[in-house]
């Protein structure tokens, strides 16, 4: 199956079940023995918690983007780890399958290509604003030239 639930629709009620999720790493951090993954759909983010050398090992190859597939069992988190504000705070995953899924034909994770296009259009408009405030200022010249006539 590709999935039993959503990222974004587990919660407490849901500890103690086994879920199969699938979506992209949303971040990856590594806290010595554990690995941590946020995984994220369309619908939220879940905390995925890797435990296993051998799944730890396997998930190194993962990179954020990766369009990944887990099966696991939902727990509650300790109450100093509970995360307010996200949906699913309250709960994170214990893993105990994971793979990658393949990627697209075209071999370019599309994520990843609409992540690289943003950051160039924000760095090439955050390089350039100069030019932005000159259209600003054109334009309210253009608008005061319009009323007097």
């Amino acid at each position: 199956m590709y999935r039993t639930k959503t990222c974004g629709e587990l919660n407490i009620n849901n500890a103690g079940e086994k879920v199969e999720l699938a979506g992209w790493i949303q971040k990856k951090r590594n806290l010595g023995g554990m690995e941590f993954i946020d995984l994220r759909d369309e619908f939220g983010i879940t905390q995925i918690i890797i435990n296993d050398e051998k799944l730890q090992e396997q998930a190194k190859e993962f990179t954020t983007e990766s369009c990944i597939h887990v099966e696991g069992k939902v727990v509650e988190r300790s109450n100093k780890n509970k995360n307010k504000n996200i949906k699913t705070g309250e709960i994170e995953v214990i893993a105990e399958k994971i793979m990658e899924l393949p990627p697209p034909e075209s071999g370019w994770n599309l994520c990843y290509q609409i992540v690289r296009i943003t950051v160039a259009i924000v760095l090439c408009l955050l390089l350039n604003r100069w030019l932005e405030y000159g259209k600003k200022v054109c334009m309210n010249k253009k608008k005061i030239r319009g009323d007097e006539t």
